[in-house]
């Protein structure tokens, strides 16, 4: 039936197809020469760009990044581009070992590198998207395994999340399900607090100055 549908529809439902086939293949490692199939097949249209960029995170680390840096600049202003830089703040957050760094070291650089990519999707550059949307959280997800700061990197980056949390409390606001605020303070600055012989009382510091700029102090 994918024939008789207009191309950017067809190659919609074809990057769907995509994993609907590998999974009922059983076969997770035909995945991405069914994607390269694809993107073949439907070149020139939206869903095959976006494809492309997942093409070029087979192996997590410098090399990808470099790759990611490529396609959003010759790509610039568009959705794929938005998507390309999502995804090298995405696995610059989360796998830091694949980066190189070994437990107990000091996140610190890279944690500024993701709070690059995360302001450069805020910028106005893209259009709206979900890579635009999600980039917002890059910086409150940062993930580093056991942790160690030196002299005044903890200080740095809570300097840094401190500013982001009222766009985050907006969204609260909208849906307190969401639990991406409260995870902020509690998880990620707290840690950060704690390894600076704090707690508490630097918590209450920060819900005390957010409410201040709150339409609902009560919520806060």
């Amino acid at each position: 039936a994918l024939e008789r549908l207009p191309r950017e529809v067809q190659a919609e439902v074809g990057r769907a197809l995509v994993n609907v086939d590998t999974e009922l293949a059983r076969d997770p490692s035909s995945w991405r020469g069914r994607l390269r199939k694809f993107v073949k097949t439907y070149s020139g249209t939206r869903a095959a760009l976006l494809a492309e960029v997942d093409l070029l995170t087979e192996r997590i680390g410098p090399q990808m990044v470099e790759a990611l840096d490529a396609f959003a600049r010759d790509h610039p202003g568009t959705e794929a581009a938005a998507k390309a830089v999502y995804l090298k703040g995405f696995h610059l957050s989360h796998n830091g070992r694949s980066f190189g760094e070994r437990p107990g070291a000091d996140p610190t650089d890279r944690f500024f590198q993701v709070l690059e990519v995360s302001r450069e999707l805020q910028s106005g550059k893209y259009p709206a998207s979900e890579w635009v949307e999600k980039g917002a959280a890059l910086p409150v997800q940062f993930y580093a395994y056991r942790a160690t700061y030196a002299p005044g990197n903890a200080e740095r980056i809570l300097a840094a999340l401190e500013p982001l949390l009222p766009d985050l409390l907006r969204g609260f606001e909208k849906d307190p399900t969401k639990d991406l605020l409260p995870y902020a303070i509690a998880s990620r600055m707290g840690e950060l607090y704690k390894s600076l012989g704090g707690g508490v009382a630097e918590i209450e510091g920060v819900y005390d100055r957010l409410a201040a700029k709150a339409r609902n102090r009560a919520l806060v």
